[in-house]
Order: structure tokens, then C-alpha cells, then sequence
């Protein structure tokens, strides 16, 4: 029992790490933002370790907390079905390492509350123990959560599930990402958020508004059609096999344009918020980067993926001129034809008799029956 409790909290640990550096830099751009980093920290701290802590700041650590579970379940939880499972160990020894396991890729979080909590017990001069002890419970409470809701959604849902009114196309695109959606919103809050900090802790004129909405708006629409498109050419690939059914490869890429343009709604609106005129910029800007990460899906060759590599890269540049040039996003309406055109050609050109190799060893797939 013990070495298979070092071996799911080692497993955590470098969970942890991949979750550590950019909510370490998340924390870091946040803090700085403010007028006084100091107050601050010094509040965040009575909010979380105080006597009795702040309701709100604890529905956001339980909101963090149960993210960072979820998200660290299928990581976690790899494997745990194959020869682990052969272990003189009872099925409850191995659901409870399981469990510390995804509370341990809790770390980052973990390490932050306990240094907010060591802050307030220095300004205080009493023991801020809410701080030391509610984190850790919600991390383990988090992670059973997040372990039952993954035996519990084995299955996967079927597509006729889903509103018949939802085409197809839709439905096949919302069942590969599954939660994978939300990241890529999730991912689109980090400039957004740095955005309304600095707009908000700053006395600008409107035109450094208008500019800096424009490039966190425009930065959340690239982070969120690259990490999607990267996501549905993995999960989703453009099977070769699909040339053979009687849809066009027009038709192909139009559904994966209007799929990945309206995940980017809820992202337009956030902007909308913020600066009305900014949002009509980076909505503008959605149709062509929607189409580019559609031709980037179809880049065929051997490679597992290579979507998000171009998309961002051109949203980023894209973000650039229209914070300093609004017009230039309307003027990019005129390349969505040839965009468009360019996208179809790369569908079409694809080899029907492609062959896609597994990409893993079929020494470490326990379901494997052979070593070549």
C-alpha cells in the first residue's frame, strides 16, 4: 500500500507541475496589476485565512478546486486499468491513492493557501487555521467528487442525446471535446481578465481603453478557436474515410468554421462588456481566424497535430493590428473568400488511403497483444 501511495502521489506531482507554472503566472499578473500588491496580498489572505474566512473567496477556491480535479482525473486516473490492477492491493486502496492523488495535483493551490494563511497568522499574531485546514478538505472533497463523476460518465453520451435540431456536423464536434469547450473559455479569462484589471486600475483616455480591449479581445479569440481547433484535429481528425460520404469538402470545412465561430460568442460578448466598439473589432476578426484554423485541421502529414501552433500565431499578429488599426478588421472581411477557398483545397487533398499510426508504444498499451 505504501509504494502504491508513492506512486499516484508522484504521478500527482508532476500533474501538479503542469498546473503550477501558469497559475503561478496567472497569480503573478493579477497581483501586479493592482495599485498596492501589498494591500492586496494582505486582504486576499484575511479572505481566505481569516477568523471566520470570506464565503465568497471560499465558493472560488471550491470553484478552483474542483477544476483543477477534473482536470487532473484523466491524467491521474491513466492507465489505472490495465496492470495496476493486478497488484495484491484491494480495489478501495486503489480508489483512495487515486483520490490523494488528484488532490495532490492540487499543489499549487494548496501552496498558496497555506502561504496566504502563514501571512495572516503573521498580522494577526494568532494561528489562522482556516487557511491550513479548509484547503486541504476541499481538495480532498473535490477530488472524490471528480473521481465519481469519472466512473459515473464512462459511457460516453450518445449523440441522438443531443436536440435533433443541432446538426450533425455539431454533434459529432461537441461529443469529441466534451469539457475540453470550457478550456478553451477558460483559457480566453487569462488575457480577458488582464485586460479588465488593467482598464479598471488605470486612469487611461478612451483610446488606450479601446486599445487595450481590442488586444485582450482579440488574444481570448485566438487562445480559444487554437486550443478548440487543436482539440477537435486530435479528438476529431479529418478522417480520411469522410471523402467517401456525399458530403462536399465545402460543406466539411463550413461546418467547422460555424462550429468554432460561435464557441467564440460567449468570448465577443465578454469583450462587449468591457468596450461595446472594441467588440465589433474582434468580432470581426472571428470569420477569418476561424477559417484559418479550419485549413490548419486539414494540414495532413504525419504530424498528431498542428493547429494551434498557426492559429495562434496569426491571431496574435491579428490581435496587434487591430488594437492599433480597428479598420484593418473590417478591410479582413475581404480575405474570407480566398481563406475559404484555401481551407476547401487543403479538405480535398487529402489522401483518402492515408494511414495514421498509433502514437504509442504498443509495449505500454495494456491492451495490447503484440509487441510490434
Amino acid at each position: 500500500m505504501i509504494a502504491l501511495l508513492r506512486f499516484h502521489f508522484v504521478s500527482g506531482g508532476r500533474v501538479a507541475l503542469l498546473a503550477g507554472v501558469p497559475m503561478a503566472g496567472a497569480a503573478v499578473v493579477a497581483i501586479g496589476l493592482q495599485q498596492n500588491p501589498a494591500k492586496f496580498l494582505e486582504q486576499l489572505a484575511t479572505w481566505i485565512a481569516g477568523t471566520p474566512p470570506s464565503w465568497v473567496a471560499m465558493v472560488v477556491l471550491l470553484v478552483i478546486s474542483f477544476g483543477l480535479s477534473q482536470w487532473a482525473v484523466p491524467r491521474v486516473a491513466m492507465g489505472c486499468d490495465g496492470w495496476i490492477r493486478h497488484l495484491p492491493v484491494s480495489a478501495l486502496a486503489h480508489r483512495i491513492a487515486l483520490i490523494l492523488a488528484v488532490a495532490c495535483a492540487q499543489a499549487p493551490l494548496l501552496v498558496a493557501t497555506a502561504g496566504a494563511a502563514a501571512l495572516e497568522s503573521w498580522r494577526a499574531g494568532a494561528f489562522a487555521w482556516p487557511g491550513f485546514v479548509v484547503p486541504p478538505l476541499l481538495a480532498i472533497g473535490t477530488a472524490s467528487l471528480a473521481m465519481g463523476l469519472r466512473r459515473r460518465g464512462r459511457a460516453p453520451a450518445r449523440l441522438h442525446r443531443l436536440p435533433h435540431a443541432v446538426p450533425f456536423e455539431t454533434r459529432v464536434a461537441l461529443r469529441a471535446l466534451g469539457a475540453q469547450l470550457f478550456g478553451g473559455w477558460l483559457a480566453s479569462a487569462v488575457p480577458l481578465g488582464a485586460t479588465v484589471l488593467f482598464v479598471r486600475n488605470n486612469t487611461l483616455p478612451p483610446e488606450l481603453v479601446g486599445l487595450a480591449t481590442r488586444l485582450g479581445g482579440g488574444l481570448a479569440v485566438a487562445f480559444t478557436v487554437a486550443l478548440l481547433a487543436e482539440a477537435l484535429a486530435i479528438r476529431r481528425p479529418s478522417w480520411p474515410w469522410a471523402r467517401s460520404l456525399p458530403v462536399g469538402s465545402a460543406k466539411r470545412v463550413a461546418g467547422d468554421v460555424a462550429f468554432l465561430a460561435a464557441a467564440c460568442s460567449p468570448v465577443a460578448a465578454a469583450v462587449a462588456v468591457v468596450h461595446p466598439s472594441a467588440a465589433l473589432a474582434v468580432g470581426a476578426v472571428i470569420p477569418l481566424l476561424a477559417i484559418r484554423a479550419a485549413a490548419a485541421m486539414r494540414r495532413g502529414g504525419t504530424a498528431r497535430s498542428a493547429a494551434a501552433g498557426p492559429v495562434l500565431i496569426e491571431g496574435a499578429f491579428a490581435a496587434g493590428l487591430i488594437a492599433l488599426l480597428p479598420w484593418i478588421a473590417l478591410a479582413s472581411l475581404v480575405l474570407l473568400t480566398p481563406a475559404f477557398r484555401g481551407a476547401v483545397a487543403r479538405d480535398r487533398s487529402l489522401k483518402v488511403t492515408r494511414w495514421r499510426a498509433l502514437h504509442h508504444l504498443a509495449a505500454g498499451d495494456s491492451l495490447s497483444w503484440t509487441d510490434r
